[in-house]
């Protein structure tokens, strides 16, 4: 099925051992998704670049005509793609390139429209240069689908060893331009990791692939990934947005009760009350944004007895508390099923969008600025959100949080310090030998 979807740039959703209770609002709102938004038909896109420069690879949801040309039977917002492109050194004499994408599709009424987007990029003299402008996100969101592809046709492991060699050989050429450049100065010669400050996220972002169900068997297990289960994670790499493969590799995590440090936290920017009419003030609040709390690391000292706190990893969401903190939160909650412990009336509660809700009559309430939290945070991942798991401190369920903690040690895996230890040898003893 996956392999229809990719060839027509078409959607599959798929639900991990349905549960008609737990995953049937979710499967609504995609369904609702998939049929309301703006969609082209018919299309073909169609990448043109300067003398020079030439296309050598896409990836995404489409069927490749030529080396240029993708057909796209239909195409919609969701989706991103990626290209790969190739240069020859001695045709570039420009200060600039241009890349252009030229797309020719038919609308839902029936509109024959062609867009263009044209981007012009310098070209530099200097690897350094070169180097101070790399798109750490967007570096990683190639490298995420590399190692898709990978897993796909040569294995796991490969794909771990092909994408560590791909970082630390990167730094250790910066590293060996430093030392060029600043010989004989205290920074030619430090021992410290040298990294451009555009690239101090690629080791963080890398570190999270590599914990992640895609490449981890820790992390598969935990979240007792299948064989559909993995399918379908590597078909939504596929089309994955930058923000989305960068919460994918580096879970957020933000705090939603207690919020006694910041009063605003969780209520809307532009005033809206409990004392608005009940169904005014849902269809307000369901759109308008609202104050986030700062976010925390992905570690277990963010996950406190007495806290609640909200992780996307970028699939789904999850609602953790701890042992402590779990009746009381309960407690607040609008039904008696929620109060009494149920996790999936307490998903609903938090998601109620209805004019009796909660976020609707009291707004201002612990209850209330926690669903506007969780409701903007699922807005912002675009189309519709993601499924919303309660888990508690203790339950079985407790190993897929600890899995999304990439900043700790795990059975197979170094802990981020770790990991830039190792990185920083390997980066050294690299450098040295060329």
């Amino acid at each position: 099925l996956a392999l229809l979807a990719k060839h027509t740039g078409g959607e599959l959703q798929f639900f991990s051992s349905f549960d008609h209770a737990r995953d049937g609002q979710f499967l609504y709102e995609a369904i609702c998704r998939d049929l309301s938004r703006e969609t082209g038909w018919e299309a073909v896109m169609r990448l043109r670049a300067s003398r020079g420069i030439r296309c050598t690879g896409f990836q995404g949801r489409f069927f490749l005509r030529s080396t240029d040309l993708m057909a796209l039977p239909n195409v919609d917002e969701d989706k991103a793609f990626a290209v790969r492109f190739t240069f020859d050194e001695t045709s570039l004499n420009q200060s600039h390139f241009v890349l252009q994408s030229a797309l020719l599709y038919t609308t839902s009424r029936g509109e024959r429209r062609i867009r263009v987007n044209t981007v012009s990029c310098p070209i530099v003299s200097s690897m350094s240069d070169l180097m101070c402008f790399v798109d750490a996100p967007a570096t990683a969101n190639i490298i995420t689908r590399t190692i898709a592809d990978a897993v796909r046709e040569r294995g796991v492991k490969d794909a771990q060893n092909s994408s560590q060699e791909l970082l630390i050989n990167s730094l250790a050429s910066y590293r060996q331009l430093c030392q060029s450049q600043y010989a004989g100065s205290q920074f030619g010669s430090t021992q410290q990791m040298l990294l451009p400050d555009s690239m101090r996220l690629l080791p963080l972002l890398l570190q999270g692939i590599l914990k992640g169900p895609l490449v981890s068997r820790d992390t598969s297990g935990a979240f007792g990934y299948r064989l559909d289960d993995k399918a379908a994670l590597l078909h939504a790499i596929d089309v994955a947005s930058v923000s989305r493969t960068s919460v994918m590799s580096y879970p957020l995590v933000v705090p939603v009760f207690p919020l006694d440090a910041d009063p605003s936290v969780g209520l809307a920017l532009d005033g809206v009350t409990a004392e608005a009419d009940g169904a005014e003030a849902a269809a307000r609040l369901a759109v308008v944004p609202v104050v986030l709390p700062d976010a925390v690391t992905p570690s277990v000292g963010s996950l406190k007895s007495e806290g609640v706190v909200l992780i996307d990893d970028g699939r789904r969401l999850h609602l953790w508390m701890g042992s402590v903190g779990a009746s009381r939160f309960a407690s607040l909650a609008p039904s008696d099923a929620s109060k009494h412990g149920d996790p999936l009336a307490l998903a609903r509660d938090l998601l109620d969008d209805s004019p009796t809700s909660a976020l609707a009559r009291e707004p201002k309430s612990d209850f209330g600025r926690a669903a506007a939290i969780v409701r903007a945070i699922r807005r912002a991942q675009g189309g519709y959100g993601p499924p919303l798991v309660v888990v508690t401190q203790g339950s079985p369920m407790q190993a897929r949080i600890d899995a999304l903690m990439v900043e700790e040690r795990s059975a197979q895996h170094m802990s981020y310090r770790e990991f830039l230890g190792f990185l920083s040898k390997q980066v050294q003893t690299r450098a040295s030998k060329a």
